[in-house]
């Protein structure tokens, strides 16, 4: 017999990655059920950068795909599966595109701030910080043990003191592992997974560093059956305050980028490929299709 989840709608495709167009309470639900029926579950939440670095390598785009749930992590992402849906009229003047795309992609990242329901393709971000937290949540209603993996040295600890802080009953643990995940010998990779079996988590909340994380998922994956798993970046590093948390009011405003340009203003070049060259990406492969388009109308 067929185990039922709850219905997510079709992925979205952006840059040939699939995204699920999912508000919060929708992820909560689809994930509580797989987990209760121990359902291994795979979540990936691509941004800008991570949508960035797809295109260039295909073998990630591959893993990407692969996962059950992709969600939009990045107010970016809203904008552009507009505009990437939004084709000029039937007959517009070969001339006048690059002015028509640029007007089109205008208004998209206009809608941010002037009418954000517009963007109707990705309705929703849902960041992997705030799911942590929200899985947190769950993790304690139904006592599901979490782990906290990677990090720079103390990081997933101090994250899983301060997650123990605000749910009192969590059942959660932190849990380093090698400095270098992509560079870690087969003993220390080994000596990592039976330390992870010998917790028995529910929910693991990986945090190597896209694509390094991805690729730890799909390869171990299958020790966890009925556990979830989720790439969750820098999450832990604010978990564990190294950095701080970009507040609430800037979120709604989709100014997440500048709170950490300000607070982590190292992050300057990887924020650039994120906010630019990734507009400037959608706007090349706009191109890339309208002359395949023409090419197989002759």
């Amino acid at each position: 017999m067929l185990q039922k989840y709850p219905a997510l709608p079709p992925a979205v495709k952006l840059m040939g990655i699939n995204i699920h167009p999912v508000n919060y309470g929708q992820v909560i639900d689809y994930l509580l059920a797989r987990l209760l029926a121990d359902q291994s579950t795979w979540v990936v939440t691509p941004n800008p950068e991570i949508l960035l670095h797809a295109q260039q390598d295909p073998a990630f785009a591959k893993l990407l795909n692969q996962a059950d749930l992709s969600l939009p992590d990045g107010i970016g992402l809203l904008p552009a599966a507009k505009f990437a849906n939004w084709q000029l009229p039937a007959g517009w003047p070969q001339i006048l595109f690059w002015p028509g795309r640029l007007a089109q992609l205008f208004v998209c990242l206009s809608a941010i701030w002037l009418n954000r329901s517009w963007l109707d393709v990705l309705p929703q971000v849902v960041s992997g910080d705030l799911l942590t937290i929200k899985l947190a949540a769950m993790a304690e209603k139904y006592s599901f043990p979490v782990l906290l993996l990677g990090g720079q040295s103390d990081t997933a600890t101090r994250a899983a003191k301060q997650l123990k802080i605000q749910f009192p009953s969590l059942q959660v643990q932190g849990l380093a592992g090698p400095a270098d995940i992509a560079q870690a010998s087969d003993k220390q990779l080994q000596h990592l997974l039976a330390q992870i079996k010998k917790i028995k988590p529910k929910i693991i909340l990986v945090a190597f560093g896209a694509p390094k994380q991805e690729q730890w998922i799909a390869q171990y994956r299958r020790h966890f059956p009925g556990s979830l798993l989720m790439g969750v970046g820098g999450t832990l590093d604010e978990l564990a305050g190294r950095y701080p948390t970009t507040p609430m009011w800037l979120r709604r405003l989709g100014l997440r980028w500048l709170w950490r340009l300000l607070t982590q203003p190292w992050r300057a070049r990887r924020i650039f490929r994120a906010v630019v060259v990734f507009n400037y990406r959608l706007l090349q492969l706009s191109a890339t299709t309208r002359s395949a388009t023409h090419s197989s109308g002759n």
